[in-house]
């Protein structure tokens, strides 16, 4: 159970990133790479 529930949170991270990153393409790149951080928690 703790597997699958690591692949969902993974899963769910690379949407979100997907989503900033397409979001904040046009802005500074530094901060797609600071968020990912704050999801670790």
């Amino acid at each position: 159970k703790a597997e699958a529930r690591q692949n969902a949170i993974r899963q769910y991270q690379d949407e979100e990133l997907r989503k900033l990153q397409n979001r904040n393409k046009p802005t500074a790149k530094k901060e797609t790479k600071v968020e990912p951080s704050l999801f670790d928690f």
